[in-house]
């Protein structure tokens, strides 16, 4: 190709022009496959798509779309998990043809379409509550309290205790456990006190299950639909499933 293409690091990864270069065969590999399933008629040859997507996205709205789409498409997916601050990472080095991500400022050759905000709350169980906060819910308890992050890259209930309390989030004590279910079920279970997207808080309220420790307060993350620009169809209607099923879910802000 007359350019460095790889960097022989453990592991291996691409250089700029390498990521350039597997993007373009991945969208060509996409477009051939589509093109025989078209022209062959029966030909088995199930179209791959990737997504990066966030945990939270895909546990509380996503899955449902994506499972529907599989079902009625007969295609295979491939899910890239990250923080929705880095999915956009997926997309630019070729490993993902549709990314949600907090960032509204697309890469070349890709679109961006605001899906709307996944709204979340500062919340714990009943029984959470009355060992830790049955005196209030200030600076004192919030830092006594154990706190619930999902991971390292994980700042949403950092910035909202900051935004709201001027709390650092290092001056809490706090468990890390990198699963969506595992995290609403140990919140659930009165491990400790986190972040709970508003369809789960939704759930678990009217049942008396959950405890808003900052009523009325919420913290909102904006997300966008990443795509390349390119004429795949199933890509397209992938999309319009995915933005129409938004419209219902997020809030638009």
């Amino acid at each position: 190709m007359g350019r460095s293409l790889l960097i022989r690091s453990r592991p291996c990864r691409p250089t700029d022009a390498g990521a350039k270069l597997i993007s373009h065969f991945n969208k060509k590999n996409a477009m051939d496959k589509e093109f025989l399933k078209n022209f062959l008629q029966g030909a088995n040859e199930r179209l791959r798509i990737s997504i990066a997507v966030n945990n939270d996205s895909l546990s509380n709205w996503l899955l449902s779309v994506i499972a529907e789409f599989v079902y009625k498409k007969d295609i295979l997916v491939s899910l890239i998990i990250d923080d929705q601050d880095y999915t956009l990472g997926s997309l630019e080095s070729g490993l993902a043809s549709l990314a949600v991500s907090s960032k509204q400022d697309s890469i070349s050759g890709c679109t961006s379409t605001y899906l709307g905000c996944l709204q979340y709350r500062l919340a714990c169980s009943g029984v959470f509550f009355e060992k830790f906060f049955k005196h209030g819910v200030n600076v004192q308890s919030l830092k006594k309290a154990p706190l619930l992050i999902f991971g390292i890259k994980d700042r949403l209930q950092s910035d909202f205790l900051f935004s709201q309390l001027g709390l650092l989030q290092e001056a809490c004590d706090c468990h890390y456990i990198p699963s969506s279910e595992a995290y609403y079920e140990s919140i659930l279970y009165g491990v400790g006190y986190g972040m709970v997207p508003e369809p789960k808080y939704r759930k678990y309220y009217p049942r008396g299950e959950l405890v808003d420790l900052c009523p009325g307060e919420t913290s909102d993350i904006p997300l966008y639909l990443h795509a390349w620009k390119s004429q795949i169809e199933l890509h397209e209607e992938l999309c319009s499933a995915i933005v129409q099923a938004s419209h219902d879910i997020l809030k638009k802000i």
